[in-house]
C-alpha cells in the first residue's frame, strides 16, 4: 500500500472510532487507553522481564542482537496522567531491536494522584540507580515520547544539576516540553490532529501541575530550562501535530545552547504515529531512525560528527 493510502486508512479508522462519552472519568480513560495499546502486536522474538528501578515497577525488554552492556531508559507518554510500562512493550521492543540495546520501561507515578515533580523524581531515581549499579554512561541513553519526551529533557537537566554523569545521548519523539502551550501549532494543527487536542492538553497540564506549579517551571516545561551541557539529542515529530512547535522551539533552544541536536519532521504525521508500526511504514522508519541514532552514539560516544552549518540537523 502507498504510504499516503496507509495514512488515510489509519486516520479514517481513528476518526470513525466512538468518542469517549462526556463525563468519562480519568480512571475509565486509563482503562480504555490501556485496552487500545494491548491491541498493538508484539513481535514473538522479544523478551520481557518485570523488575524495579529507582523504587518503581519497571519492565526490562530486549531483542535478538541486544547488547547486554547497552541500556536505554524509556519514559512513556500519556500526558503524565495515563499509560504504563505494560502498554509500551511493543514500542520498547522495537526500540531495543533498532538500537541493539536493553530497554528499561519505567512506570513512574501519574498525576493527578502524584503531581509534579513526582514523575521527574522517579525518572531521576531510576537514572541514579542505573549509574549506581555500574551502568557505563557511555552505554546509557534516554528515550521518551510525548510527555515522556518532556520527561527525558527534565531528567537530563535534573541529572546535570545534581552533578551526575550524563548519558551518551537521548531521543525525544513528539516531546511535550511547553506546558504553557505557547506554540501556535497547538491551535494551527488542531483541525488535523485526531489524537491530542488543545482541550486534552489543557486538562492533562492542569492535572500534572496542580494549583501551585507554574507551567513555565523549567523541570515541568523543559523548554524554559537552561539546556547547556546536555548530550546529543534526536528529536522526531510529525508536521501535523499540535506539539510540532514544542519540538521546533526545543530544537532551536538546544542548538543555541551548543547542544548537538538532530531534528526530523515527518510529513503529514499526527501525534502518536510512531507507535503504529503495524500499519504505518513511516512509524517503522521513525523507530529505525531513532534506533540508528542511539546505536551510533553507543559506538562513537558523545563527540559525533555534525556539519556546523546545519546544527538543527536533518529535516525530513
Amino acid at each position: 500500500m502507498h504510504p499516503r493510502d496507509e495514512l488515510d486508512t489509519l486516520l479514517t479508522a481513528i476518526r470513525a472510532a466512538p468518542a469517549m462519552p462526556a463525563g468519562t472519568t480519568l480512571l475509565d480513560k486509563r482503562g480504555l487507553v490501556e485496552a487500545m495499546m494491548d491491541t498493538y502486536p508484539i513481535a514473538a522474538d522479544l523478551a520481557f522481564e518485570e523488575t524495579t528501578l529507582g523504587g518503581r515497577p519497571c519492565i526490562r525488554t530486549w531483542a535478538p542482537g541486544s547488547v547486554r552492556s547497552r541500556t536505554v531508559l524509556l519514559l512513556h507518554g500519556g500526558g503524565y496522567t495515563m499509560c504504563s510500562a505494560k502498554g509500551y512493550r511493543a514500542l520498547a521492543g522495537e526500540i531495543a531491536r533498532a538500537s541493539r540495546a536493553t530497554v528499561m520501561i519505567l512506570d513512574y507515578r501519574l498525576a493527578p494522584e502524584h503531581p509534579f515533580p513526582a514523575a521527574v523524581d522517579d525518572a531521576l531515581a531510576a537514572y541514579r540507580e542505573l549509574l549506581a549499579n555500574g551502568t557505563d554512561p557511555a552505554q546509557l541513553a534516554l528515550c521518551g515520547d510525548s510527555a515522556g519526551g518532556g520527561l527525558v529533557a527534565a531528567t537530563l537537566v535534573a541529572a546535570r544539576d545534581a552533578g551526575l554523569a550524563l548519558p551518551v545521548a537521548a531521543a525525544m519523539i513528539s516531546p511535550w516540553v511547553d506546558l504553557a502551550m505557547s506554540g501556535d501549532s497547538v491551535i494551527r494543527n488542531g483541525p488535523h490532529e485526531p489524537i491530542l487536542t488543545n482541550a486534552s492538553l489543557n486538562e492533562m497540564a492542569a492535572a500534572y501541575l496542580g494549583e501551585r506549579t507554574s507551567p513555565r517551571t523549567p523541570l515541568a516545561s523543559p523548554l524554559y530550562a537552561d539546556l547547556g551541557g546536555l548530550p546529543p539529542l534526536m528529536i522526531q515529530v510529525g508536521s501535523r501535530e499540535t506539539l510540532l512547535d514544542d519540538a521546533l522551539a526545543f530544537t532551536a533552544r538546544a542548538a543555541a545552547a551548543d547542544v548537538r541536536v538532530r531534528l526530523e519532521v515527518r510529513p503529514m504525521m499526527f501525534h502518536g504515529f510512531h507507535s503504529r508500526g503495524a500499519v504505518l511504514a513511516e512509524a517503522v522508519d521513525t523507530i529505525t531512525s531513532v534506533g540508528a541514532f542511539l546505536d551510533a552514539r553507543f559506538d562513537k560516544g558523545p563527540a559525533w560528527e555534525c556539519d556546523p552549518h546545519s546544527k538543527l540537523g536533518e529535516t525530513v
